[in-house]
């Protein structure tokens, strides 16, 4: 399927599934530029397809307010899955500024524990992940098996590139977050994020000055004991 989907557009990759998976779709955003793109294109197929965000309780207020825009522009809500630990309670547990003294830990306990119970009903995981976007993600199929959330991974975004992803925003008139105009083309937690210069890749500005480039929801780093854990 993946050398087939090379020559398909994001929208026919989603058309096939969405074809062929009737049930147990669910499309994960941070409300991005890609992501808002891939919701747009997925609520034209489908306006009831599942769209979930993992609400870590670190989102800039300005995502917060950006979540309520696109929720009014697409005339819906969308799921908010939270994590299992307030954060007081992760502080009381790991000791305070936990993103700061061991970033992994918090990233598996805010979004990749949080990403299993978003997904615990699901057999399709879609993302909007981008080769484009980073080395680390230079090499992504448009469609693989994930171990670590027991779905099939669908990424029909792969191979678009960061310009056509804003000229599409434009062209729609997609609600985006305004930090996007103050030099932030990647946005995630609050305490981990920063403006990026020119020339570097957008998530340059992720984790900044930490021997870290990913929270941890695409990448396969985590024992299927571990995870059980987290179940």
């Amino acid at each position: 399927m993946n050398r087939q989907f090379e020559s398909c557009t994001p929208q026919e990759i989603l058309e096939w599934c969405l074809t062929n998976f009737r049930t147990g779709v669910s499309l994960g955003t941070s409300f991005g530029p890609s992501g808002l793109m891939m919701m747009d294109m997925a609520l034209k197929l489908d306006p009831h397809i599942d769209i979930y965000y993992l609400n870590t309780e670190y989102l800039f207020p300005q995502t917060m307010e950006q979540i309520a825009r696109a929720e009014e522009h697409f005339g819906r809500s969308f799921r908010s899955i939270m994590p299992h630990l307030t954060l007081s309670e992760q502080a009381e547990r790991y000791g305070p500024a936990l993103y700061s003294t061991d970033p992994n830990q918090c990233c598996k306990i805010r979004k990749v524990y949080t990403q299993i119970h978003a997904l615990k009903d699901s057999s399709i995981w879609i993302t909007s992940i981008r080769r484009d976007q980073s080395p680390t993600r230079a090499d992504t199929p448009f469609i693989a098996w994930n171990d670590k959330f027991n779905v099939l991974k669908l990424t029909p975004m792969a191979e678009v590139t960061g310009d056509q992803v804003w000229d599409y925003v434009r062209e729609h008139n997609l609600p985006y977050n305004e930090l996007h105009d103050q030099g932030y083309p990647s946005i995630g937690c609050w305490p981990c994020t920063q403006p990026v210069s020119d020339g570097e890749d957008e998530r340059a500005g992720r984790w900044r000055g930490m021997d870290k480039t990913e929270c941890g929801l695409q990448t396969d780093d985590d024992s299927p004991e571990e995870l059980a854990l987290a179940g």
